[in-house]
């Protein structure tokens, strides 16, 4: 499954809505939050290393230019995603 073509990750308590740029303590990286059935968001995946800067960030995220981060967490969330499709 590539992440960069998946939209929106549905899971039993929520979702993981679209990838976009999101910052940390670190720095900013491409992400995506998460919404939980109570309407409350927090930080969801961390699909990138980190940038400098948030344009840098966006400018990736944009051109499609990004490389995503083989996160044993990351894995488990794609894996997930797969075996809802069936």
């Amino acid at each position: 499954m590539d992440p960069k073509k998946v939209t929106k990750i549905d899971t039993n308590d929520g979702y993981y809505g679209v990838l976009e740029v999101c910052k940390s303590g670190a720095g900013y990286y491409i992400g995506r939050i998460f919404h939980n059935k109570e309407g409350y968001m927090e930080p969801g995946s961390r699909e990138t290393d980190y940038y400098k800067t948030k344009e840098e960030a966006e400018n990736a995220l944009q051109t499609n230019s990004w490389k995503w981060r083989d996160a044993p967490e990351n894995r488990f969330l794609y894996d997930k995603e797969k075996s809802m499709d069936m």
